[in-house]
This record gives C-alpha cells, structure tokens and sequence, in this order.
C-alpha cells in the first residue's frame, strides 16, 4: 500500500466513522497527516534526485560541447593558416617566378607560353588562387 492510499484509507475511516471518540479522530487525522508530509518527503526527493541527475547530464553535455568548439576554433586556425600559406606562394613567389621566366623567354625570343612547365606553372598558379578565394568566401570565423 503507497502513501497516498494510505492517506485515503484514514480519510475515509474518519468520514465513515462520525460516531468515533474525538480522540480517535485526532489521533488518525494526525497519522493521515504525518502519512501525507512524509509521502510528499518521498516525492521532494525523487525530485531532488531527478534535478541533480540533470545537473551531471547537463554538466557533461556542456562540456563535451564546449571542447568540440575548442577544436572547431582550432580547426579553423589549420584553415586559414593554410590559406595563408597558399595565398602568400601564389601571390609572392609562384607569380614573381613565373614573371622572371616570362621576362627571360621573351628576352630571348622564345613564348613562354610554349614552354610545358611554365604552362603547368600557370595552371597551378590559378589553382592556387581559386583555392585561397574559395576559403575566403566559404569558411567563416565563428563567433564567440
């Protein structure tokens, strides 16, 4: 028998009972009552149980989380250091070296353009800035 049938069962004793002594009254209201604050106990501590079961779920969701976007800021850093590092070959080097052979081809009077390296050179060189300009516009910082 639960804490709340219990509760009925000496509510409805004393209804069914008006000839019962005023003593025996009491006596049961205040076990039906005792028998209700402790039934309500037993649900304050479910509940407790309940909500501090949440707290460690929440705790552990939150920081499993967090150290997942600690590895997307991370991971985004490697993105545009790579970036960089194709931005700054492709505009600094690649471009100058290709400038010098076009200048030195042409000064020799050969077309650069006839040569199968320089030509490949230039693929990659586009390549490479199409690359940077497609992480430009794609990948975002996030914000904190």
């Amino acid at each position: 028998m639960n804490f709340n049938h219990n509760c009925l069962f000496v509510t409805n004793v004393i209804k069914k009972n008006n000839n019962m002594k005023p003593d025996v009254k009491r006596i049961l209201a205040k076990l039906g009552k005792e028998k209700v604050e402790l039934g309500n106990m037993t649900a304050i501590k479910g509940a407790l149980m309940i909500l501090k079961g949440f707290d460690s779920k929440a705790t552990k969701v939150v920081e499993k989380f967090d150290a997942k976007f600690k590895d997307y800021f991370n991971e985004y850093d490697n993105v545009v250091k790579v970036r960089n590092d194709i931005y700054n070959y492709v505009e600094r080097e690649a471009k100058g070296i290709s400038r010098t052979f076009e200048a030195t081809a042409k000064d020799l009077g050969i077309k650069a353009d006839s040569i199968s390296e320089f030509k490949e050179l230039q693929k990659w060189i586009q390549e490479g800035e199409e690359l940077y300009k497609a992480i430009d516009s794609d990948y975002k910082r996030p914000k904190q």
